[in-house]
């Protein structure tokens, strides 16, 4: 399968190869396969050696760099090594992260007539997706490389996980989290049949707040009509236990910071922040960073938006408040914190602690 050499894409056709391959009934499956051979993960002992090997190297740069510099024939701060060549196994590590929103949204995976279409992902989508993501945990486990991890990063951040625009204030929330899953709705052909499904709360969430202020002490609003359960209730809340996209950038996170890349965060490009465009081509780690921070502040300033006007309904509203925390990936959040600038932790900070009290 061809697959695009480089991280960040220009246009989001060059993913049309891969994007025919999850269309296909078993293109999940053979994706979550595949990530998984692509770049094995390696044995704890080929780990060490990888490591040790890595440090060698570094080492030994330095000392050329050192004594060129001495010799007068390198300027100051003149990077002499040999271009970074990342394995080819990463090619389809990165197609998947730049189309992390449309393989982790609770939405249906196959096309279907505008009636199926209502219905969100039935369990075995969910298990299959979650297999997805289990294959990038542990593939990205093996990525130590710093280059190669900012190429992972900068694949997920300039990919569709922020939205393409047109999705309004809804684009705000990320498939961080697995959704609960109840009773629900499929069509197969001109029978309805009664399957477990994914609880795709971003509708109901678009028709809370579109609601006068003054019904919301008085209704809940329901779950679309696919749904044939009660409103919000425990089926709803976000599935922690089940692998999804959240382990995946906490996986990254982790990565980022084993290899040395949030050292080079700068604390004044990150107070003042990139205002540019959000599929920027830079892989300097500071870049991208500013663009994670500013998608999972506006996850949470979303959520917390919800939360606010539910709280105005009264004790009638609790189950859209325990809904809405549920929602909030506390691993992934912890790990951020440990990368934000002052200016950064001044905004998200204040809002989590809102959010769980």
């Amino acid at each position: 399968m061809h697959l695009a050499n480089k991280p960040i894409l220009t246009s989001r056709s060059d993913d049309g190869v891969f994007l025919r391959l999850l269309a296909l009934k078993k293109g999940c499956t053979l994706l979550a396969a595949a990530i998984r051979v692509a770049l094995p993960p390696p044995l704890p002992e080929q780990l060490a050696a990888q490591v040790a090997t890595q440090q060698q190297e570094k080492q030994q740069q330095q000392n050329q760099q050192q004594e060129k510099h001495q010799q007068g024939t390198q300027q100051p701060g003149q990077d002499t090594s040999s271009p970074h060549t990342p394995p080819s196994g990463l090619r389809i590590v990165w197609a998947a992260l730049r189309n992390a929103r449309r393989i982790f949204s609770a939405a249906p995976k196959q096309d279907r007539s505008p009636v199926e279409v209502q219905a969100s992902m039935t369990d075995e989508e969910i298990q299959v997706t979650s297999r997805i993501a289990a294959s990038l945990v542990d593939t990205l486990e093996s990525v130590t490389a710093a280059a190669d991890v900012a190429s992972c990063m900068g694949a997920l951040v300039a990919g569709d996980l922020g939205g393409d625009g047109d999705g309004g204030e809804m684009e705000a929330l990320l498939p961080l989290l697995a959704p609960g899953r109840g009773v629900g709705v499929v069509w197969e052909g001109e029978q309805c049949v009664c399957v477990l499904c994914a609880v795709n709360v971003v509708p109901m969430l678009s028709q809370f707040l579109s609601m006068p202020s003054d019904t919301h002490t008085q209704s809940t609003p329901c779950i679309p009509q696919h749904h044939v359960h009660h409103p919000p209730g425990q089926d709803m809340l976000a599935d922690t236990t089940c692998v999804w996209l959240g382990d995946v950038l906490l996986t990254l996170l982790q990565q980022a910071e084993a290899s040395g890349l949030s050292k080079q965060q700068s604390a004044e490009q990150g107070d003042q922040g990139d205002q540019g465009d959000p599929k920027t081509t830079s892989l300097a780690w500071p870049v991208l960073w500013d663009k994670l921070f500013t998608m999972l502040l506006g996850h949470v300033e979303f959520l917390h938006k919800v939360i606010v006007v539910a709280r105005e309904g009264g004790p009638e509203q609790q189950g859209m408040v325990d809904v809405v925390r549920s929602m909030v990936p506390k691993a992934v959040m912890h790990k951020a914190m440990s990368f934000t600038t002052s200016a950064q932790r001044s905004k998200l900070r204040p809002l989590l602690m809102d959010m769980t009290h």
